[in-house]
């Protein structure tokens, strides 16, 4: 909510002229300043407007500051108009004007509470965050000219700002008195008096929770003086009802009390934690010493206002005494006050030495940088009173290594922020640097070069610290990664001797098939041939013929069984060779196409072998489970490796989702011999697999 600065600043001399002027005026009416009046005067108003005053003179274009100083501005422009009227009500009751006087104070008491309000519900920023705030806030504006009207067209009689203990004043312009609501414009005004503290302290609340770190250390304050002092005030407004005297006085004292510490609170969101978004330059020195100004300052008006309170009532003896019994009294408090003043100013003492042994305890505990590295950066913090600390550390090889922030102190990780002090973690045996330790600018003056030093001891601590989580970080990974080659390389060798044991049983099961029930019908057919020599040798000739056809049968079938075991062209002729044998015998046109090195070359027979059975897996795989029409066969050899790849226009597959148990297979037979396996495949648009086996050469393929 931005208030215009001409506004602003009319409001601000007016009421600096109010404040000036009521004092010798209401003198020469005959009206002292009581007890209470002083003390709010002085422990309120003055300070407060001058908070507004300073916060507009700093930054007049933000809306909190101009919230600051109309709240000041108004408060003191409405004691100052009550402080007056009083005095010329008790001088002459029927002085003309009084009545339009009553309207504009009434007017500018409930711009007064209204603004407060808004200060309070829109702090620190002075912006609207939310709906509810804005449809809550804008009607209020509308009282201070909705009250003064209603009460001039409806009340006949009205007290003074509607104190009751003030006689009351005639109003000539009430022309609506007869229609039964003169007390709506009272019931307007005390409904806002009492209760925009309450809803201010609550919508603080509501945003308090919605804030960042930053804004949360500027409201804190504020909003816990409100909450305390609202509480309080509600229990002594409880007791007070009750009519005890005793209460009364606790009840001013107290609340003036807490009254005081607002504006206090406000400096110290300035102050501290950067209110005005300004780097306020000023020495801890003279902040102690406005806080001990503040906190004597109250505690002699404590101990006035009670002599005073308590003067009227009682003998002047018990008077003096209570009065200096409740100075003994306030005493410790004072002290109290004293001790956090400068605890808060000047923050605890640092022992740097301890600083390095309660580091060093952290090393021993902890290996892991996600719980060292934020102590670290709170250690350097605190250590050099510094207004933020950040740890980067070094990622990624010599070449490509980078600097990444890991933790940080009184600032976001990974905020832009140019820093004051900065130490390279060097390793003492090393030249290079694992990371950086970055300082944001002193709170207070410049770094000595014992603040150098200290950093630098901790930096070189952090280093070796940094550097083992490394090292302990790359040997997990290391672990890591042998421990998943070992159950890969256990899964293959089991993948392996399942698939020797399912290729015996296959030659097991041809051979008891195949040709041992062929050479049983041959024993049968000799035994009959043999019978058929004594009998008919005719019959014995053409059985004898049948048997030859029968046993170049049988040899043929041992043939197809040993070639499927081994081939003999590849052991005669090489691997080009027993693949165009195999593809003739293939169902569908299978394109060969080798460079001149794979087929004028040699190899072990344990990659010959290898590269022969995974293209014939490979093309049975094809066909049965590809439907391909057409497969390409490319066989290379280049720098050491013979590759084999199979590429068909089947089906294809989505690798990811599929079972690939004979893949694995194929796998596993490039893996046994230290080469490299890679699948290929698409719904839709074929497969494709590849075998590069580390091959040695032999001898120059005979062909």
């Amino acid at each position: 909510m931005l208030i215009p600065a001409p506004v602003c600043r009319f409001l601000a001399v007016v009421s600096v002229l109010a404040l000036l002027s009521a004092p010798p005026v209401a003198a020469l009416l005959g009206r002292g300043i009581s007890a209470q009046q002083f003390a709010f005067t002085g422990g309120f108003l003055v300070p407060f407007a001058a908070t507004g005053l300073y916060a507009f003179w700093r930054r007049p274009d933000l809306p909190v500051a101009r919230l600051l100083l109309t709240a000041g501005s108004l408060w003191a422009l409405f004691a100052s108009g009550d402080f007056l009227l009083r005095a010329v009500l008790e001088q002459d009751p029927d002085a003309p004007g009084l009545w339009i006087a009553n309207l504009v104070l009434l007017g500018v008491g409930c711009a007064c509470f209204a603004v407060a309000l808004t200060l309070l519900a829109l702090f620190p920023d002075g912006r609207y965050q939310r709906a509810y705030e804005r449809r809550f806030i804008r009607p209020l504006w509308s009282l201070p000219v909705a009250v003064p009207l209603l009460a001039a067209l409806l009340t006949p009689r009205f007290h003074l700002a509607y104190d009751r203990s003030t006689p009351e004043i005639p109003n000539p312009a009430a022309i609506l008195d007869g229609v039964g609501l003169e007390k709506v414009p009272e019931g307007l005004f005390s409904g806002l008096a009492t209760s925009f503290l309450p809803v201010g302290v609550a919508l603080l609340a509501l945003r308090y929770r919605r804030l960042g770190a930053e804004q949360r250390a500027q409201v804190r304050w504020l909003l816990w003086v409100c909450i305390v002092g609202l509480m309080v005030g509600i229990g002594l407004a409880v007791l007070s009802a009750r009519g005890s005297g005793l209460v009364d006085i606790v009840f001013m004292i107290v609340g003036y009390g807490f009254l005081a510490l607002v504006p206090v609170a406000i400096l110290i969101a300035i102050l501290r934690y950067r209110l005005l978004n300004v780097d306020v330059l000023i020495r801890k020195s003279l902040v102690y010493g406005t806080l001990w100004l503040l906190i004597v300052a109250v505690y002699v008006l404590a101990a006035a206002a009670l002599g005073v309170a308590v003067g009227g009532q009682l003998p002047v003896s018990v008077a003096i005494l209570l009065t200096v019994v409740a100075t003994l009294a306030f005493q410790p408090a004072r002290r109290r006050l004293e001790q956090l003043a400068n605890r808060w100013v000047f923050g605890e003492p640092t022992n740097r030495y301890e600083l390095l042994a309660a580091f060093g305890a952290d090393l021993e505990r902890t290996l892991s940088l996600d719980e060292l590295l934020p102590r670290l950066a709170g250690t350097v913090q605190r250590g050099l009173d510094a207004s933020w600390a950040r740890i980067s550390v070094t990622q990624g090889s010599d070449g490509d290594a980078v600097l990444v922030p890991r933790a940080a102190a009184g600032i976001e990780p990974d905020a832009r922020a140019e820093p004051t002090l900065s130490s390279r973690l060097h390793v003492a045996d090393s030249n290079t640097a694992v990371g950086v330790i970055e300082c944001g600018p002193r709170r207070e003056g410049k770094y000595s070069d014992q603040d150098r030093s200290l950093l630098e001891t901790l930096a070189r601590q952090a280093a070796l610290a940094v550097r083992n989580a490394g090292l302990a970080s790359e040997l997990s990974a290391r672990l890591d990664e042998i421990r998943i080659h070992a159950d890969e390389l256990a899964a293959s060798r089991s993948r392996i001797v399942h698939a020797q044991e399912t290729e015996r049983r296959r030659i097991e099961r041809n051979i008891h098939d195949g040709a041992q029930q062929e050479l049983v019908a041959l024993i049968a057919s000799l035994r009959l041939a043999r019978n058929q020599l004594e009998r008919d040798p005719v019959s014995a000739g053409a059985t004898l013929a049948g048997l030859q056809e029968a046993v170049i049968a049988t040899l043929n079938d041992l043939r197809n069984l040993a070639q499927g075991i081994h081939p003999a062209v590849l052991s005669d002729k090489g691997l080009l060779a027993a693949l165009e044998a195999r593809a003739r015998t293939a169902q569908v046109a299978v394109a060969i196409s080798a460079d001149p090195a794979a087929r004028r070359l040699r190899f072990d027979d344990d990659v010959e072998g290898a590269a022969y059975f995974f293209a014939c897996e490979a093309l049975v795989n094809a066909l049965k489970h590809g439907r391909a029409d057409s497969i390409e066969l490319t066989v290379t050899h280049d720098q050491g490796w013979l590759s084999v790849e199979v590429s068909d226009d089947g089906v294809g597959f989505e690798p990811a989702t599929t079972p690939k148990r004979g893949l694995a297979n194929l796998g596993d037979r490039a893996a046994a011999l230290g080469g490299h396996f890679h699948l290929e495949s698409e719904p839709g648009r074929g497969t494709t697999v590849r075998c590069a086996l580390p091959a040695p050469i032999r001898e120059a393929a005979h062909v």
